[in-house]
């Protein structure tokens, strides 16, 4: 028998088996069939340039749409692609993405961003209303490229130009999929993004190029100058891909109308599997919904999943599911057929009535001989001068949900929190509160009183800093206004109590009647939402903003080093670079009360570690980045280009010694934060005053996102083999652009408050797949917006899919003592004051963690998903947000004009009742 030379070529990364006696191999030339470059810019986002001359790459805010006509490419195997592109002038092209893109798009025939009907731009797939992606309350071309939606992509340094012309190497895998139906054609990407340049003699001067505007000529200038696809072919075999096997459809607990569809494939190294198509009764599923083949995992087996949604299915209908795989010489394999009925789980209805609006009324206020006193809803203000805030049409005091101007009513589960105001127009010297309880057994029932300080404001004098009321009592000129809280304890019977609130001035007293009704459910210790008060310098007195934040439901997070690298002092504990290991010593005598509870065992939540904490673990520490910093000046550094291997093993031996370290110690109730904060945007004032050459926190370009992800991986094969607490931590603004460069490395995803509303999908899909713990980042209203606006985030957070919020800086300053700061949730005591003093605003985000309490309970009680019981809380209540921005790098506040106090506590006491039915006492 005749012996047959076989050769091996790698092709699109599947072993590619070929015969030597018939190879052929040749190389052509496609010009581009059409092109459109488009724009997520502020105004721009609906422009169509798919006539323009030109075509534009500039970072993430323009980019440009391509595609070729690739019929001679079908059933031959692509060795080498390579993009060529001729420059329209400075500045060159550096590092480009190529993406397949997985819905179609209309080239249209703007120009000038002209908002042309039915063509495409970045916000629709065809203009004005057709989205890039269905069912979705906010689409743009972001959900259908680099890794969303099922689409490929690679990237490569374009080639230095020559003669005007610059080339770019794309994974041949990519043009395969376009080849056999896997796309619609190819985003092309600026990954470089900002440049940046050392001058000088010391190389201490750094010159910024923001976002370059890099253009290249497009088809219609003319033949020779349009983008050309160059394709190395040959001649191969492959067979087709095996049937997809274990097809399984969870409709349980879905969503109606929806599924889980799941399938199993062989290692690639098997079976030459490029991608899948997927029908439902016939009709092709939009490729957006299907999941790409992961080509990393060659050796292994892989389990794909599809959500099945947005296809207009009706709850329960029955359907008949077949897939079936494609390889990159676009032979289909045998399908796989499933027949099942979607979910037909009918949505929940939020338990219980909601309690009737008070019908407010005008009465004749009680007395405190001259003073008039009213009962008021825990977070209304009202200003030195009388203002109402939020304002009212009336500015007379009425009844209201807590008293009806006799008897104020409280309910309140064990484990909780409840407050009230009481508000004082007169003058009155030393008025004194007291609350006494009938039954002498009550008093276990813990209650303080505080006093405001009044800080100026664009509407005046408004009440914020908030200290416990001495004995002296509270001298009311003109008005003011005294904040009694009441905290029920675990130990407490539930039923109703009775008490006389007594109120005092010299010789003129006033009683009213309280009825606190304790209810049966009791609050947890642990928290089961997560307030997280980030703060970045702190007085030495710390341990008391510890304290306070534990006290209010919260805990504070403080980020122990500075954009130039340096540790505060004490924060970190000493590194020994010769041993690769710490001195734990101070460091565990100064913070082990934290993470055993200890600092906090005599507070309301008893020994309770503080929920999660930063390590001092960054960039500059414990390796020193400027040492190790080997970059060529070219404006493009790339993190796992220019750090050497010797900062690598550094890095890692750290984040080893502070992995056992902590397991040792038994602090596994902490979630330990390794975080990266920091911005090369201070290296303006010098290379040495920014330790970070990237953004690290809130990447923009993908070039800091995939520095996140080089450093993500650095410290995941550090600690791979111990049992860590530690989760790499990333702030993330810009979710879409994010691609994979983050998966199954980030474990604490921490993504901007608008953008969460608008991403919302893509951040719980992330979560769900890769067991993020996700937090919704922002700025908290100003003293002068009222302080409901924490407690109405908390429960959109919730809703949303959230584990937490962070408000971004929470420590004030001396001179927030006298000016309205935004910022300032904790005030730094002053002479005579404790030594930290809690806002308003600290108060109302410790009632907003415990509202979340309330929906953790309800939805155990109700036994049902997260997303169905918070589909009935908000068709209930309205949450809708809108975001107040100061400048472009703002975090931005949320406001919720549409929830108010009101109604936030009927939805309270309507989720209490409930909750109190059901649960044994």
């Amino acid at each position: 028998m005749k012996s047959v030379v076989l050769r091996y070529v790698f092709t699109v990364g599947v072993l590619l088996i070929l015969s030597a006696g018939s190879l052929r191999s040749e190389t052509i030339r496609i010009p581009a069939s059409r092109d459109l470059w488009v724009s997520s810019a502020g105004g721009e986002e609906e422009g169509n340039n798919g006539q323009a001359p030109r075509l534009k790459l500039k970072g993430y805010q323009e980019f440009t749409l391509l595609d070729f006509d690739l019929t001679p490419v079908r059933g031959r195997g692509i060795k080498r692609a390579t993009l060529h592109v001729k420059l329209s002038g400075d500045p060159r092209l550096r590092r480009v993405g190529v993406s397949t893109l997985g819905a179609e798009w209309v080239e249209g025939t703007g120009t000038g961003y002209d908002k042309e009907p039915g063509s495409s731009s970045f916000r629709w797939r065809k203009n004005p209303d057709t989205p890039w992606r269905n069912g979705l309350d906010y689409s743009d071309l972001t959900l259908v490229m680099f890794g969303a939606g099922g689409t490929l992509w690679s990237h490569a340094e374009a080639s230095e130009p020559k003669d005007g012309w610059q080339t770019i190497d794309v994974a041949p895998k990519i043009v395969a999929a376009r080849a056999v139906g896997l796309g619609y054609g190819f985003v092309i990407f600026d990954d470089t993004g900002t440049e940046m340049y050392r001058e000088g003699d010391d190389g201490e001067t750094v010159v910024f190029h923001a976002f370059p505007n890099r253009f290249f000529y497009s088809r219609e200038q003319n033949a020779a100058s349009a983008p050309v696809l160059e394709l190395e072919l040959v001649d191969a075999v492959s067979p087709p891909p095996v049937r997809p096997r274990k097809l399984e459809a969870v409709t349980e607990r879905q969503p109606p109308g929806e599924a889980v569809i799941s399938w199993e494939i062989p290692p690639l190294e098997e079976s030459d599997i490029l991608g899948f198509f997927v029908t439902v009764n016939g009709k092709e599923l939009p490729r957006s919904l299907i999941p790409a083949v992961d080509d990393t995992k060659r050796q292994e087996s892989q389990n794909l999943a599809l959500r099945l949604r947005d296809t207009g299915l009706s709850p329960g209908e029955n359907v008949k599911l077949d897939v079936w795989g494609v390889n990159s010489l676009s032979r289909p394999g045998s399908a796989a057929t499933i027949s099942f009925p979607v979910s037909g789980e009918p949505l929940s209805k939020l338990p219980g009535v909601n309690e009737q609006a008070v019908a407010e009324r005008e009465i004749d206020l009680p007395k405190l001989g001259s003073v008039s006193v009213a009962i008021l809803d825990e977070f209304e203000k009202i200003t030195k001068e009388g203002r109402r805030i939020p304002e009212r049409a009336d500015a007379n005091f009425t009844t209201n949900a807590l008293w009806d101007g006799k008897t104020v009513r409280l309910e309140s589960g064990r484990n909780e929190f409840s407050a009230f105001q009481i508000h004082l127009v007169g003058d009155a010297k030393s008025v004194r509160p007291t609350l006494r309880w009938k039954d002498a057994k009550n008093e276990i029932v813990r209650t303080v009183f505080y006093r405001f300080e009044y800080v100026e404001s664009s509407l005046g004098k408004v009440p914020d800093p908030m200290w416990p009321l001495g004995n002296d009592g509270l001298d009311v000129k003109d008005r003011d206004t005294i904040y009694c809280e009441i905290f029920v304890p675990k130990e407490m019977t539930p039923g109703t109590r009775d008490a006389t609130l007594r109120l005092e001035s010299g010789t003129e007293t006033l009683e009213l009647d309280l009825v606190l009704n304790v209810r049966n459910f009791t609050l947890p210790d642990t928290l089961s939402f997560l307030p997280e008060m980030n703060c970045y310098n702190l007085p030495e007195n710390e341990r008391d903003y510890y304290r306070l934040a534990q006290l209010h439901r919260t805990y504070l997070n403080r980020v122990p080093y500075s954009h130039r690298g340096t540790v505060s002092e004490g924060c970190a504990p000493p590194w020994d670079p010769a041993t690769k290991t710490f001195d734990f010593t101070a460091w565990d005598r100064r913070y082990q009360p934290y993470f055993d509870g200890s600092a906090f065992a005599d507070l309301p939540r008893g020994a309770v570690p503080i929920e999660a904490f930063y390590l001092p673990l960054h960039e500059n520490f414990p390796a020193n980045i400027f040492r190790h910093y080997h970059g060529n000046n070219d404006g493009d550094d790339w993190a796992d280009e220019v750090l050497d291997r010797e900062y690598a093993e550094e890095f890692q031996a750290g984040c080893r010694d502070f992995s056992r370290h902590l397991h040792s110690k038994g602090w596994d109730d902490t979630c330990f934060h390794f975080f990266l904060n920091n911005k090369v945007d201070y290296k303006r004032s010098g290379w040495s005053h920014a330790s970070s050459s990237w953004l690290l926190d809130e990447p923009a370009a993908y070039r800091d996102f995939a520095a996140l992800g080089w450093f993500g991986r650095l410290f995941h094969e550090a600690v791979v083999s111990s049992e860590s607490s530690i989760r790499y931590r990333c702030d993330i603004s810009r979710p879409q652009w994010q691609r994979d460069s983050l998966d199954g490395l980030m474990g604490v995803n921490v993504v901007g408050g608008d953008t969460f509303h608008r991403f919302n999908r893509l951040v719980n899909d992330r979560k769900e797949r890769f067991g993020e713990i996700v937090y919704t980042y922002g700025t908290t209203c100003r003293p002068e917006e009222g302080a409901s606006q924490p407690v109405a985030w908390m429960l959109d957070a919730w809703t949303l899919g959230a584990d937490g919020v962070v408000p971004w800086q929470t420590v004030g300053t001396g001179d927030s003592w006298n000016k309205s700061d935004v910022l300032a949730l904790f005030y730094p005591g002053r002479t005579g004051t404790p030594p930290v003093v809690a806002s308003h605003r600290l108060k109302a985000y410790r009632r907003g963690q415990q509202d979340v309490e309330y929906l953790v309970l309800l939805q155990e009680k109700m036994n049902r998903p997260r997303w169905d019981v918070s589909l009935a809380v908000r068709s209930e209540i309205r949450l809708s947000a809108e975001q107040r921005l100061e400048s472009a790098e703002d975090a931005g506040t949320l406001r919720f004009t549409d929830a108010t106090s009101a109604d936030l506590h009927r939805l309270r006491t309507r989720i209490g009742r409930f909750l109190d039915e059901r649960v044994t006492p």
